[in-house]
C-alpha cells in the first residue's frame, strides 16, 4: 500500500496490545471511566469508539487483529477495520 501523503511504500503490520486485549479508538471527549469497568464491544461502541479487530465472545481478547500500514517517511498509521 503506497501513503496517501507522500505517495512511498507503507510497511504492513499489525497493532498489538498488552495480554491479548483487543485495541479501541475513543474520542477525545470521552473518557475511559465513561466506558465503564469491563470493557466490551457494546461499552466501546455506546461511546461513539471503535474496536479495531475482531473480539471473542468471552471476555474483552482480540480474535483477530486489523491490517495496518505505516510511513517512516511521514509517521502516518493506517489501520482497516
Amino acid at each position: 500500500m503506497n501513503c496517501p501523503y507522500c505517495t512511498k511504500e507503507m510497511e504492513p503490520g499489525t497493532i498489538q496490545a498488552p495480554d491479548s486485549h483487543a485495541n479501541y479508538w475513543l474520542p477525545d471527549s470521552v473518557t475511559n471511566r465513561e466506558i465503564g469497568m469491563f470493557l466490551s464491544r457494546k461499552s466501546v461502541e455506546k461511546c461513539g469508539g471503535v474496536v479495531l479487530g475482531e473480539v471473542r465472545k468471552v471476555g474483552f481478547l482480540s480474535s483477530k487483529r486489523p491490517a495496518s500500514y505505516y510511513c517512516k517517511n511521514c509517521r502516518i498509521l493506517l489501520t482497516t477495520l
